[in-house]
């Protein structure tokens, strides 16, 4: 039966909008200082029995209630914050509180333990990083453990995950080596200890040795991951840019316990480019900067999406952006206009990375020897990607040469 009348239908557009993945944003596995917190949890006050309270016309303190005792609330009777000078939790009546007049009070209190956290908390906690799509709909990318990511077991479920962040995105573990009494105390034992701990994987970022600012000491994988997520926005999220040669918040390089470290240039130029450790260095006019281009898998690995830092990130956030960009597309009938759909998106997002230079070229194509008859007909496409993000400079050489003709030029009669 015919619906009489002019109607309008909408199509869905045949190119999509890409979902962008996030770049630089860090999931971070540690001790955290919760006593330091603008409120401190696990803080009760109660007001106590008054010498006078229950004689014939003694005055009992408001809020104390028949016991003689009752629970004061945070915020409305009391505060409670962290002093730096004193390194002491601070706990104080308000006035506006219904109790600011007791005679006394009693304090309960949850002491803060870091020695209670064991190495199974670290790894459990750093396999939770699958959760935060569901908690939070934010997918790391970056995978820190400061203080514990030395450790060889943690180090190896750190790369694991990175490989496969939800079995699906993909990211990179920023590593400490240890530089204890009983870790690395010179430069000249890092290629050592990172083969012994086997620290060689392309999904790690190898770093030595500790920083300070004043009197703050970091792990270096907790300044540089800030600094990648600095990269990374200033050039609009796209990580195609490596954090070596980059400011850090630090005045001095030295080993866990205090000790300065002031490596030159051409020990510098060791770590950084025979090891493939990401260390710090003042040198000429930059002040304090990061330096290294290498993930932990080079020299081992000459692969070069995977020894370069901004290289192997390129190709973990394109993978990503593809994974979240055509989730949508699944289970939708396998016809000629989906494929095109696919393709079309990728290459017109793709062109805009090469023509702001994110990417010296790059393309999508569907190619048959890759689709073959059998995996067609059970929903399976294969859309193969071409990208070639830019290799970091790392060696600029100028020849110098004396030209004879300049002196006839110039002296000619």
């Amino acid at each position: 039966m015919a619906n009489l009348g002019i109607h309008v239908l909408e199509q869905a557009t045949a190119v999509s909008i890409p979902v962008v993945a996030d770049s630089g944003l860090p999931y971070v596995t540690g001790v955290a200082p919760i006593h330091m917190a603008t409120k401190p949890g696990k803080v009760t006050m109660k007001t106590a029995n008054s010498a006078n309270e229950g004689s014939e016309g003694g005055d009992t303190s408001a809020g104390s209630g028949t016991s003689g005792e009752a629970t004061l609330e945070v915020d409305e009777d009391y505060s409670v914050y962290y002093d730096y000078k004193t390194d002491s939790c601070v706990v104080e009546l308000l006035e506006t509180g219904a109790s600011y007049d007791v005679e006394a009070i009693s304090i309960s209190y949850t002491e803060v333990k870091p020695e209670k956290v064991a190495l199974v908390d670290i790894v459990e906690g750093v396999t939770h990083v699958d959760d935060c799509m569901t908690a939070v709909g934010k997918i790391p990318d970056t995978l820190c453990t400061p203080a514990w990511s030395h450790n060889t077991v943690v180090a190896a479920i750190m790369a694991t995950k990175s490989a496969g962040i939800m079995g699906l995105f993909h990211g990179k573990c920023l590593i400490d080596a240890d530089c204890s009494k009983t870790g690395v105390r010179d430069y000249s034992e890092l290629v050592g200890y990172k083969n012994k701990n086997n620290f060689v994987d392309e999904n790690q970022i190898v770093c030595w040795p500790q920083v300070k600012l004043g009197d703050y000491q970091f792990h270096l994988s907790t300044q540089l991951a800030g600094l990648m997520a600095k990269v990374d926005t200033l050039n609009a999220g796209c990580p195609y840019e490596s954090p070596s040669n980059k400011a850090l918040k630090m005045d001095t390089c030295c080993l866990e316990d205090g000790t300065e470290v002031n490596l030159n240039w051409p020990q510098v130029n060791i770590v950084a480019g025979d090891y493939g450790v990401v260390t710090a260095v003042n040198f000429l006019v930059g002040g304090w900067v990061a330096k290294g281009n290498y993930t932990a898998c080079y020299p081992g690995n000459t692969d070069v999406k995977d020894i370069f830092i901004p290289v192997s990130r390129m190709f973990d956030w394109v993978g990503n952006t593809l994974i979240r960009t055509f989730w949508s597309k699944l289970d939708k009938p396998m016809n000629r206009r989906l494929i095109d759909s696919i393709l079309d998106t990728c290459n017109i997002w793709l062109a805009g990375l090469v023509g702001t230079e994110r990417l010296l070229g790059a393309r999508a194509k569907m190619l048959e020897s890759e689709n073959n008859l059998l995996d067609l007909m059970a929903g399976i496409i294969c859309i193969h990607i071409y990208i070639t993000p830019p290799s970091p400079m790392q060696q600029c050489d100028f020849i110098l040469e004396y030209d004879t003709s300049y002196v006839e030029s110039a002296l000619a009669a």
